[in-house]
């Protein structure tokens, strides 16, 4: 095995030349910086804080790849939420925990994202809140 390595070694010491090397490098940085700023359509994850709250909501998202990148990798992370902005309901068999409207938290999210689009959400858990909290409202 060590053959086979000092023989690709070689190669490159030999054939190869370093501007060569730097050059490809160059190269495939531009194209992907160029292929960023096509539209794309993928999954990601949204941490979402609802009054102290916090959960994760899986969203399919379109937008420009460089904004689809920032959010993905979370440069970018603006979802604190109130429960104002979102329709809940108590849960028929638990009066401890909330509902939340699937298509209300979708527009909230859209809204703190302006520069991508939300096609759709995915799972929403349900929140549990105190007993205290539920006698106070």
């Amino acid at each position: 095995m060590s053959k086979f390595f000092k023989a690709i070694d070689n190669f490159f010491r030999n054939s190869v030349s370093p501007i060569f090397m730097l050059l490809l490098f160059a190269s495939f940085v531009l194209w992907y910086i160029t292929k960023l700023d096509y539209n794309y359509t993928t999954y990601i994850p949204v941490r979402v804080n609802l009054d102290g709250y916090k959960f994760k909501v899986e969203c399919t998202a379109e937008g420009r790849g460089s904004d689809l990148m920032a959010h993905r990798f979370h440069m970018v992370d603006r979802t604190k939420l109130t429960f104002s902005r979102v329709t809940h309901a108590p849960m028929v068999t638990d009066s401890c925990e909330i509902v939340l409207s699937p298509s209300s938290l979708m527009n909230a999210i859209a809204t703190t994202y302006p520069d991508i689009r939300i096609i759709s959400i995915g799972i929403i858990p349900n929140i549990r809140i105190d007993q205290q909290e539920v006698v106070d409202e």
